[in-house]
């Protein structure tokens, strides 16, 4: 998986001539299809209950990192934009962040080059976040 999203990312940053490229994490939702090697517990028996976004990714942390590394990877001579789906709390994003960090850190360890510069940014998409958006926008 790990290389197919880094294939396909890294032809994006070819093509957009080092124009900001803006790529969202997975969000699963209840109108979308998962492979069965991806179904974890309550998604797989309803995922409108609640397993979406954010709090799939940080209940599934190493896919998580497996998609921002391949981010950072692709990106590495462009200007990419980390796109967080369904963020509630300030406390997603300081978790999601650190996720991030641990992503970077594994691949100083894999010596694999990488986009150290990024911007994260969140979709306002729930009425929570809504609510709470001005204490968002500043992450």
């Amino acid at each position: 998986m790990a290389s197919s999203l880094l294939c396909q990312r890294h032809k994006v940053f070819k093509k957009v001539n080092n124009k900001p490229v803006t790529l969202r994490t997975l969000d699963i939702g209840s109108d979308k299809e998962v492979s069965e090697n991806m179904k974890v517990g309550q998604i797989a028996k309803n995922p409108a209950l609640g397993l979406r976004g954010i709090r799939y990714s940080l209940y599934e942390k190493n896919l998580f990192k497996v998609q921002i590394k391949a981010m950072l990877r692709a990106a590495k001579n462009g200007k990419l934009r980390i796109l967080i789906p369904m963020i509630t709390t300030l406390d997603e994003i300081n978790k999601a962040k650190g996720l991030i960090d641990e992503a970077k850190v594994e691949l100083v360890k894999e010596k694999k080059s990488f986009n150290h510069k990024y911007e994260v940014g969140i979709m306002i998409e729930v009425p929570a976040s809504a609510i709470q958006s001005l204490s968002l926008i500043h992450i």
